[in-house]
């Protein structure tokens, strides 16, 4: 009877042991996921609102106004009745 008895106690032990191991192993999965999705949340954030940016900068786009500030700093687009300065250059090559 006491040999039966202590394998009992033994095997009550072990699974006891193995439900400790699995819970610490599962609370460790929860803060790892926890860590992850608090991650991504901060991500997708960042991400609305460069999505609102560009949505924004693309109704903008559209816009005369857009379209003439563009029209000047690439194209060099003078209106009629503006005037141009041109400047010489320090590099005798231009």
């Amino acid at each position: 009877m006491r040999n039966h008895e202590m394998i009992l106690r033994i095997v009550a032990l072990a699974l006891l042991l193995y439900a400790l191991g699995s819970f610490a192993a599962s609370e460790l999965r929860l803060r790892q996921t926890e860590a992850e999705t608090s991650a991504l949340e901060q991500r997708l954030l960042r991400l609305r609102e460069e999505n609102a940016e560009l949505h924004t900068a693309l109704d903008r786009a559209g816009s005369e106004e857009e379209i003439l500030r563009r029209a000047r700093e690439r194209l060099g687009l003078v209106l009629p009745g503006e005037t141009i300065f041109c400047f010489p250059t320090a590099d005798p090559g231009h």
